[in-house]
């Protein structure tokens, strides 16, 4: 009779289902913190301890002997409950060890304490952790205050949030693509900050919100930030978008929810474990907050600073990616209603030498695009050239059923005395009437006729066909017959 009334409250179905949620995630410090120190006897004691509560009602809740009978029954119903979800508890335990146990004798050096929320906590050991204090300044409109107040789920925060998103990097477009894997084995976060992206199409449309972009990365390394949206924010959730902020060259992850938000700063190598600089914690009400995001979402990639620069330089504007070949990057833009290609290299010298090939080539009447003036550097690293036309890009689908058509314009450039030095079909387009020209054009040095095979052997081997059947191949002739057959043959193989 003289336990507390915390204790007493303690045992219930929903704590216990909230608890089993937590579990069956692999959560296994916060179903700790949930039972508050219990022990496994303590769990298996859950039930009778339910069963205690009945004794321990205040004599004024059960005035009459119907209604005490009522709650009697209402309360031994909880404990038949509680007592299955601790079976299926017990069952998760059980499944939980086996599944450890597989996973050491496949990594014997594996640290199964390691969770998603020790994780972050051990990041934060070594980074500046800056906690704002609230105040009277709000970062976000009154609409949007009223809109995250209302949100029942992540998506109702996210579509809250999304014009706010828009306003930290405006010269970026804000894409969703929390409905697209774009990361192997990282997952994806909601939103993400490039001047340039892949479109996608939801597979239900009719979830698509108007005036939102849909898509994924067009390279990792133009994604200058990288943003998550939760009901409630949990430090497991830092683990998350530091994932896609070491997928990425993104210096900035923010993590937000109804409430507040967690802002991380992150510096490293793309691809590589990076390390967490500074953290900050806050409320949307927060002293200083306007200010802190209008100084950290200045800062962007390198090759996102380049893109932006090589922009404004042609004075063009961003209307998707083309591909990514040997030397450089390129991109479909506009000046005004006049669509072309935009390439970006490092070195000028290197783009300079790409125009005057393509240009001695185009005169020459060669399938090759049209390059529009001359090689432009804007940075120390980084240069540019336009050229036309736009085009589309040239999938496998289109080339394994145009085999004789692309292997016949790759023959034009070695029969004019050119040899390409990338050909791959990613470094085709097809034109406006239908033609295949060739970009990203490196014009190889070196002995021809050995030049002119890897030609035959990088293009084949960039439609499917096997490196070690290549090898095997003693003809590489473009135009004959067998030799197009025998290619055509090895790709439906490889189907």
């Amino acid at each position: 009779m003289g336990e507390p009334a915390s204790k007493r409250q303690r045992f219930t179905y929903a704590w216990f289902e909230e608890a089993l949620a937590d579990f069956g995630s692999g959560i296994q410090q916060n179903v700790a913190n949930k039972f508050s120190g219990c022990d496994e006897t303590d769990l298996v004691a859950a039930s009778s301890s339910l069963q205690d509560l009945m004794t321990l009602l205040p004599s004024d809740a059960v005035d009459t002997q119907d209604k005490k009978e009522k709650v009697a029954m209402r309360l031994k119903r909880k404990v038949g409950e509680a007592s299955a979800v601790l079976q299926r508890l017990d069952d998760l335990q059980k499944g939980q060890q086996d599944l450890r146990n597989r996973v050491l004798e496949l990594r014997p050096n594996t640290d199964l304490t390691a969770t998603p929320a020790t994780r972050a906590d051990h990041r934060r050991q070594t980074a500046q952790v800056l906690r704002l204090d609230e105040g009277d300044e709000t970062v976000l409109p009154s609409t949007v205050l009223k809109a995250l107040a209302k949100a029942e789920s992540e998506a109702e925060v996210n579509a809250a949030m999304e014009a706010f998103l828009q306003t930290l990097k405006p010269e970026h477009f804000l894409v969703n693509c929390e409905h697209f894997d774009w990361t192997a084995n990282v997952g994806t976060c909601d939103f993400f900050a490039s001047r340039c992206y892949v479109e996608r199409q939801l597979k239900d449309q009719k979830k698509q919100r108007k005036g939102t972009l849909y898509g994924i990365p067009a390279l990792l390394d133009s994604v200058s930030a990288v943003y998550e949206g939760k009901l409630k924010l949990m430090p497991r959730d830092e683990d998350q978008i530091f994932k896609q902020l070491n997928a990425t060259t993104a210096t900035h992850g923010l993590l937000y929810d109804k409430n507040g938000f967690t802002l991380l700063q992150v510096a490293g190598q793309q691809g590589q474990e990076k390390a967490l600089q500074k953290i900050w914690y806050g409320r949307w009400n927060s002293k200083g907050v306007k200010q802190l995001f209008q100084e950290q979402f200045r800062d962007e990639p390198f090759q996102e600073e380049l893109l932006g620069k090589c922009l404004a330089s042609s004075n063009t504007q961003m209307l998707g990616f083309l591909g990514k070949g040997g030397n450089g990057r390129v991109f479909a833009v506009k000046r005004g209603r006049q669509k072309m290609a935009l390439k970006i290299l490092k070195s000028k010298s290197d783009a300079e030498l790409e125009v005057g090939a393509l240009q001695k080539a185009y005169e020459a009447k060669l399938p090759v695009v049209q390059p529009l003036g001359a090689a432009v550097q804007v940075v120390e690293n980084g240069s540019y050239f336009l050229m036309k036309p736009v085009g589309q890009q040239v999938t496998k689908e289109f080339a394994r059923r145009n085999v004789p058509r692309i292997l016949n314009t790759l023959h034009k450039l070695h029969e004019a005395g050119h040899v390409h030095g990338d050909a791959r079909i990613q470094n085709m387009i097809i034109g406006p009437r239908n033609q295949l020209l060739w970009v990203d054009f490196l014009q190889t040095r070196g002995p021809f006729d050995e030049s002119k095979i890897q030609d035959i052997k990088m293009l084949c081997r960039s439609l499917g066909v096997p490196a070690n059947t290549l090898d095997e191949c003693t003809d590489f002739s473009p135009t004959n017959k067998d030799f197009q057959h025998w290619v055509q043959e090895h790709l439906q193989r490889e189907q």
